[in-house]
């Protein structure tokens, strides 16, 4: 049987999340209109292009590990919360929500918040494994207009089981109801003495 590739970082963004990349635009590696797929990996650069195929896509740039140095040389200095950095370079009005997608559920959890909020939220997808499953967590760029619009979109997310990590709290459990009863009982096991974090849960 054949090898599968090993991935360090797999990361999605839709457009126009890439034209944010000003370096990577200056070169011409960003395809004006196109999103994006980022992939840190030992596979064959056939092997990739064969599957950039498959989904209508091409390989606008490859390089190995040791190429360029300096910060916005590497594919990874564009992902995580570095993506967030780069949007709001270029708008400060952006911000972003941490996000977990139910994976066998993300196709349609993404069309549905785009149907309710389109242009408002930017999709920036990185995907995991954790234990050998398959996760997928968002960094959504959000356009921000207020704090109650804010609000708006992340009771929205919970509703279609998007679950998200509120940033702009310092709240552990903010309003969420994935932090509830479990998050408060698991916290009592872990922190019994109440040493840690005092202050940060509702």
């Amino acid at each position: 049987a054949e090898t599968p590739a090993r991935k360090r970082l797999v990361t999605v963004f839709e457009w126009p999340v890439p034209s944010f990349f000003k370096p990577l635009v200056k070169k011409d590696l960003v395809p004006d209109g196109k999103s994006c797929l980022f992939i840190y990996s030992d596979a064959a650069l056939e092997d990739i292009r064969r599957f950039a195929e498959t989904v209508s896509g091409e390989v606008t740039f490859n390089a190995g590990p040791q190429e360029g140095k300096g910060r916005g040389t590497q594919i990874y200095d564009y992902t995580w919360n570095h993506t967030t950095q780069w949007a709001m370079k270029t708008d400060p009005t952006y911000t972003y929500l941490q996000e977990r997608f139910e994976i066998s559920q993300m196709h349609e959890q993404i069309a549905a918040r785009k149907a309710a909020f389109p242009g408002e939220v930017l999709e920036h997808v990185e995907f995991t494994r954790s234990e050998g499953t398959l996760q997928t967590g968002g960094l959504s760029i959000i356009k921000y207009t207020s704090a109650e619009r804010l609000r708006e979109i992340i009771d929205f997310c919970e509703s279609i089981d998007i679950r998200i990590s509120n940033p702009h709290t310092y709240f552990l459990n903010d309003d969420s109801r994935w932090y509830g009863e479990k998050f408060l009982e698991r916290k009592s096991q872990w922190d019994a003495a109440g040493l840690l974090n005092p202050g940060h849960l509702r």
